[in-house]
C-alpha cells in the first residue's frame, strides 16, 4: 500500500527499478514487455543478492538508509567499476514492482569477492498485503535455492505457486475474504512464465553459466502499461513511458561521460521483432546537439554565478557571465552545477539547419524537448518533460515572447549534479521532483535569473550581444524569402513547360501531326491548283508565287507548333526528363518520317504546278521572295528575343545602379554622422580607457555598415561574373539547369526511398501477422503431400495449393529480404500449366468482362526451369493489368505467346506509349486512376533476381494492336528451351 501511494505511475516505477539496478552496480538493465501474454520481464547484470540479502534487506522495508552504519557493509563493488553513490534513499523502491503487476517471480544470483553464489528463486503476490486482517507473520513468501548458473524449470515454479496458493487457502480458512481471481492469476502465471524459454529468446543480462544479477518476471502487468507506451491520439506529445524513461543516462551532449549503466526497453507486439523504445537514437544525439542553431554551456559556482560561453548560429563562442544578485556573497544552498543547452530557431526561415533536419529536430523537441537534470549521470524525474515548467520558461513566454526567448519546445539540454556537491537537493518520495527546501529555492532562482538575463543579452531587442543573432536571423529570413521567390519562379516555369510538353506528347500519341500534314497537303494542292487555273498567265504566275510562299510558311508553322524549348535555370524532374527525351526522339522521328517527306511532297507539288503554268514564274524571283520571307520571320523572332533580353538587362542595370547609389549614400551618411558625433563630443574630459571604448564604438559602427554593403556588392558582382562566364565565346551554358536537374532528382529519390521504407515497414508488419498462419499452412501442406502422392485427384489439388502458397510467400518475402525465405527448389515449368493456372484464377473476371483468353501451341509446349513463386505472380500481374485496360475496348483479347526463347503477354488494349517503355517499370509510375505503380516494378525486380527481364515490345503481335510484354532471359544466361 505504501509503495502504491509513493509511486506516481508505471513509468516512475520502472525508473525506480532502473535506479535499483544502478545501485547494484549493473552495467545493463533491460525490460522486455510481451503484450500478448501481458508479461513484464526486467533483468540486470548487477551484483545480485545472497540469501541473507534477500531475506533481511529486500524483504524488509527501509533498510538502505542504514547502509552507512558500521555494522552493515556497503554493497560489493566489482573490480574495474568506479564507486557509485546510492540513488535509493528510503528503501521502498522495490515496492515499485507492485505498481507494475500483482505478482512477481524473483531470480537473483550474487557476485561477491569470494565468487558467485547460488540462485535464489522467490515468488511474491502483492495481493497478500492488501487483505484486511492479515499480519506480516501470516504471509508466506515461497523461496528456493538452486545451484548457480542454472534456471528454475516449470516444476520449481509450480511448487512456488502451489505454496502461495496454500497460504491463501489458510488465510481464507480463517474467514478472510480472498479474491476469486487469485487462483486464476496463479494458473496463468504457471502457464506463461518459463525463464529457460525466455533465456533462449533474449540476449543481454543472463543468470546462466557465469551470469549474475537480478531478474523480475511480473504477470499480469497492469493494463495501463500499454497505454503508457502507446500514448494518446496526438502525435505531438511523446507517450508517458517514453517521456519518463528516455535519456535515463546522459547521451545527449558531445563528449559526454560513458554511461555507467545502459537501459533498454523492448515492446514485443509480435513474436518476432520487438520495438526499441528508449534506444540512444530515440533520444537526442550528440550530432543533433552540435547541429543546433545556438549553444550555451558553462558552470554555476557555489555562489550561483555563471561563467561560460554562448555560440550564436555556429559562430565563435562568446564569453558570458551572469551574476545572481540574490547571492550577496553567500553560498547557494543547492551547490555548484554545470549546464549545456542547445537551441533551435522555431521558424524554418530563421535557422541554419537544412529543412529536413530542422523538421526532424522540431518534431522531436515538441515531444521530448526540455531541460534534463542528471545526478551522478542518472536522470532525475520529471525534469526534461516539457510540460514540467519548473523554472517558468513557458509561463514567461506567455507574457512577452520577444523578451522571454527560451522555450522547452525549442531547446534541449542538461544540468549535471552530483551527490557530493548537490546533496541538499532531495528528491520527493514519489520521484516528482526535488523537495521544496532552501536548496531547491536557490536552484530555481539561479536558473530563472540566468535564462531571463541570457535571453535579454543575446536574443532580445537592444541586448548587449544580440546584434549577431538579429543580423544573422534577418539574413536567414532574407535568404529564405529569396529562395522561395526563386523556387516559385522556377516551379511556375516548370509547370508551364510540363503542360506544353504533355500536350505535344498527347498530340503525337493521337497522330495529330499526321492528320494536320495530310490536311495541309490537300489544302496546299487545292490552293496551288486554283492559282494555276487563273486565265491570265502573268497574274497566275504572280499568284502562284504568293501561294507558294504561303504554303511553305504554313508547313513551317505546323512543324514549329510541335517544337518547344525547356526553360533555362528551371531544371527537370526525372519523369519530365524522361518525357523530354521521349519527345525529342518522337520529334526526330516526325522530322524523318513526316515533316521531311511532306516538304519533299510539297516541293514536288510546287514544281509540277510551276511546270503547268503558261507563263512560268521566275525562279530567281521565287528564291529571293522565299529568302526574304525566311529572313523576315527569323528577324521578327530574334527581335522578340532581343527585346526580352534587353528588358531583363535594363532591370538588372537599374537594380545595380540603385544599389551602388544607396551604398554610396549610406557610407557618406555614416561618415558625416561619425564626424558630427566626433566634433560634438568632449574627448578631452575622458580618461584613456573611456576614450578608447568610445573611439572603438564609433569605428565599429562604420565598419559594420561598410561590411554589410561590401557583402551585398560582392554577391552581386559574383552573380554578374557567373552570367558573363556562362555566355562566353562557346555560347551560353545553362549550368544552373543541370544543377536543378540533380537537385530535383535527389528530392524525388528521397521521396521514393521514404515511400519504399514505409511500404517495407507495412509489409514487414503484415508478414509478422501472417507468419503464424504460414507456419500452419506449411505444416498442413506437408501432411497433405503424403495423401496427394497416393491419390492422383488430390495430387492436382496439392500442386495448385502449393503453387498458390509459394506465390503468396514469394510476394511477402520480396519486401523482407533480411528474413529467411522458404527453402525452394527449381522445378520444370510448362507453359500449359501457366495457362491453366491463369484460366482458373481469372475465370470469373474473364467471363464478367467478356475477355477472350488463350495461348498459342508454342507457349503451351514451352518448358524451362525456375521457381513458380517467381514466374506465376508476374503473369498474374500482367494479365490483371491487361483486363483493366481492356474494359472499354470493343475487342477484348489476351494471348500468351512464345517465340525464340521469349514468353509474351499480348492484349488488344490501347497499348503502351513509346515514351513510357522504360518509365512504366519505375516505382510509383502509373497511368491508372488510383493506381499504385508497384506491380510492374515488383515484377521486373523479382525476375531480375532470377536472371530474367521484363520488357515492353514495340512489335505488334497477332494483329491485336495492344500492349506486348516480353519475359526474356538475361543475355549472360542460357536461354530457356
Amino acid at each position: 500500500m505504501l509503495g502504491q501511494q509513493q509511486i506516481a505511475g508505471v513509468p516512475t516505477a520502472i525508473s525506480e527499478l532502473f535506479k535499483n539496478a544502478h545501485d547494484a552496480y549493473a552495467t545493463s538493465v533491460e525490460v522486455d514487455y510481451f503484450r500478448s501474454d501481458s508479461l513484464f520481464v526486467l533483468r540486470d547484470d548487477g551484483v545480485g543478492m545472497t540469501v541473507d540479502d534477500f531475506e533481511t534487506r529486500w524483504l524488509v522495508l527501509g533498510t538502505e538508509s542504514k547502509l552507512d552504519a558500521p555494522t552493515l557493509p556497503r554493497p560489493y563493488q566489482p573490480e574495474g567499476l568506479e564507486a557509485r553513490s546510492m540513488l535509493g534513499e528510503k528503501g521502498i523502491g522495490r515496492l515499485a514492482i507492485g505498481a507494475i503487476g500483482p505478482q512477481v517471480l524473483v531470480l537473483t544470483r550474487a557476485q561477491r569477492a569470494d565468487g558467485l553464489g547460488d540462485l535464489i528463486v522467490a515468488f511474491v503476490n502483492w495481493t497478500f498485503f492488501s487483505l484486511p486482517g492479515v499480519h506480516l507473520e501470516d504471509i508466506d513468501i515461497p523461496m528456493r535455492v538452486l545451484p548457480g548458473g542454472t534456471l528454475p524449470d516449470t516444476s520449481v515454479i509450480a511448487d512456488l505457486l502451489d505454496e502461495s496458493l496454500a497460504s491463501f487457502a489458510a488465510i481464507e480458512a480463517r474467514g478472510v475474504d480472498v479474491p476469486l481471481a487469485i487462483a486464476d492469476e496463479l494458473a496463468v502465471f504457471a502457464s506463461a512464465v518459463d525463464p529457460s524459454e525466455l533465456a533462449a529468446l533474449l540476449s543481454g543480462p543472463s543468470l546462466l553459466g557465469d551470469g549474475h544479477g537480478t531478474q523480475f518476471y511480473i504477470l499480469p502487468s497492469t493494463p495501463t502499461l500499454a497505454a503508457d507506451i502507446d500514448g494518446g491520439l496526438s502525435n505531438d506529445a511523446a507517450p508517458p513511458l517514453i517521456k519518463f524513461l528516455l535519456g535515463f543516462t546522459n547521451t545527449m551532449t558531445p563528449n559526454h561521460e560513458t554511461p555507467r549503466i545502459n537501459a533498454r526497453f523492448r515492446d514485443w507486439k509480435s513474436e518476432d521483432t520487438p520495438s526499441e523504445l528508449i534506444a540512444d537514437s530515440e533520444f537526442f544525439t550528440p550530432v543533433e546537439f552540435e547541429a543546433a542553431d545556438h549553444h550555451i554551456s558553462g558552470h554555476f559556482d557555489e555562489f550561483g554565478q555563471f561563467r561560460g560561453t554562448v555560440a550564436v548560429y555556429g559562430n565563435e563562442p562568446v564569453e558570458h557571465l551572469v551574476s545572481w544578485p540574490a547571492s550577496r556573497g553567500s553560498r547557494a544552498a543547492c551547490g555548484p552545477f554545470d549546464l549545456s543547452v542547445a537551441i533551435v530557431q522555431g521558424r524554418s526561415d530563421q535557422t541554419r539547419l537544412d529543412p529536413e533536419l530542422w523538421a526532424q529536430l522540431t518534431a522531436k523537441m515538441s515531444k521530448i524537448g526540455g531541460l534534463y537534470i542528471y545526478r551522478d549521470g542518472v536522470r532525475v524525474l520529471p525534469y526534461g518533460n516539457n510540460d514540467y515548467d519548473f523554472i517558468d520558461i513557458e509561463r514567461n513566454r506567455t507574457k512577452k515572447a520577444s523578451r522571454y526567448y527560451f522555450s522547452f519546445r525549442r531547446m534541449f539540454g542538461v544540468i549535471e549534479l552530483d551527490s557530493e556537491h548537490n546533496g541538499a537537493l532531495k528528491e520527493k518520495a514519489g520521484r516528482e521532483g526535488f523537495r521544496e527546501n532552501q536548496a531547491y529555492t536557490d536552484f530555481r532562482r539561479i536558473l530563472m535569473n540566468f535564462f531571463v538575463q541570457t535571453a535579454a543579452d543575446f536574443f532580445g531587442e537592444g541586448g548587449s550581444a544580440s546584434d549577431a543573432w538579429q543580423q544573422q536571423r534577418e539574413q536567414f529570413e532574407k535568404a529564405d524569402a529569396a529562395r522561395q521567390r526563386r523556387e516559385q519562379f522556377r516551379s511556375s516555369r516548370r509547370r508551364k513547360f510540363q503542360g506544353e510538353l504533355g500536350t505535344r506528347l498527347v498530340w503525337i500519341d493521337e497522330d495529330k501531326p499526321m492528320t494536320e500534314v495530310a490536311e495541309f497537303l490537300v489544302r496546299a494542292k487545292r490552293e496551288l491548283s486554283q492559282a494555276a487555273s487563273i486565265e491570265e498567265p502573268e497574274r497566275a504566275a504572280a499568284t502562284f508565287m504568293d501561294v507558294e510562299l504561303a504554303v511553305r510558311r504554313a508547313l513551317d508553322e505546323v512543324r514549329a507548333s510541335y517544337r518547344i524549348r525547356p526553360p533555362a535555370q528551371a531544371g527537370m524532374s526525372i519523369d519530365v526528363r524522361k518525357d523530354w527525351n521521349s519527345y525529342r526522339a518522337a520529334l526526330q522521328q516526325l522530322d524523318d518520317e513526316l515533316f521531311g517527306p511532306a516538304q519533299d511532297e510539297l516541293g514536288a507539288l510546287i514544281a509540277q504546278t510551276a511546270a503547268d503554268l503558261e507563263a512560268p514564274a521566275d525562279r530567281r524571283l521565287r528564291l529571293e521572295k522565299g529568302i526574304a520571307q525566311s529572313a523576315d520571320t527569323a528577324r521578327g523572332a530574334a527581335q522578340k528575343a532581343l527585346k526580352k533580353v534587353s528588358d531583363s538587362l535594363d532591370t538588372v542595370k537599374h537594380t545595380t545602379e540603385q544599389l551602388i547609389s544607396e551604398s554610396r549614400s549610406t557610407l557618406n551618411d555614416l561618415t558625416k554622422q561619425a564626424a558630427i558625433e566626433s566634433a560634438s563630443t568632449d574627448v578631452q574630459s575622458m580618461d584613456d580607457m573611456e576614450f578608447e571604448r568610445w573611439r572603438r564604438k564609433l569605428e565599429q559602427d562604420v565598419l559594420v555598415a561598410l561590411d554589410e554593403r561590401i557583402e551585398q556588392l560582392t554577391q552581386l558582382q559574383e552573380r554578374l561574373d557567373s552570367v558573363a562566364k556562362a555566355t562566353e565565346k562557346d555560347g551560353p551554358v545553362d549550368v544552373e539547369s543541370l544543377e536543378q536537374d540533380e537537385i530535383l532528382a535527389l528530392r524525388e529519390r528521397a521521396d521514393t526511398d521514404l515511400e519504399l521504407m514505409q511500404l517495407g515497414t507495412a509489409i514487414s508488419v503484415i508478414n509478422h501477422e501472417f507468419i503464424g498462419n504460414i507456419r500452419s499452412l506449411r505444416s498442413n501442406l506437408q501432411r497433405l503431400k503424403a495423401w496427394a502422392d497416393r491419390n492422383e485427384g488430390l495430387g492436382r489439388v496439392y500442386r495448385d495449393l502449393r503453387t498458390s502458397f509459394d506465390h503468396l510467400d514469394g510476394y511477402l518475402s520480396l519486401f523482407t529480404p533480411l528474413q529467411r525465405r522458404l527453402q525452394r527448389k527449381e522445378v520444370e515449368i510448362v507453359g500449359s500449366d501457366i495457362e491453366q493456372f491463369l484460366t482458373e484464377l481469372f475465370a470469373e473476371r474473364f467471363e464478367r468482362h467478356d475477355v477472350h483468353f488463350e495461348a498459342t501451341s508454342r507457349f503451351r509446349d514451352f518448358r524451362f526451369t525456375g521457381y513458380p513463386s517467381t514466374i506465376y505472380p508476374v503473369f498474374v500481374n500482367l494479365v490483371d493489368n491487361a483486363i483493366w485496360w481492356l474494359s472499354d475496348r470493343p475487342r477484348r483479347s489476351i494471348l500468351l505467346q512464345a517465340r525464340d526463347g521469349i514468353m509474351s503477354v499480348v492484349d488488344s488494349g490501347p497499348g503502351v506509349p513509346q515514351r513510357d517503355y522504360e518509365r512504366i517499370f519505375d516505382f510509383g509510375f502509373t497511368r491508372k486512376p488510383e493506381g499504385r505503380g508497384t506491380g510492374l516494378y515488383i515484377s521486373r525486380q523479382v525476375l531480375r533476381r532470377e536472371h530474367y527481364d521484363l520488357r515492353v515490345s514495340a512489335d505488334e503481335r497477332e494483329g491485336l494492336g495492344g500492349a506486348v510484354f516480353d519475359i526474356v532471359a538475361m543475355p549472360f544466361m542460357e536461354s530457356p528451351k
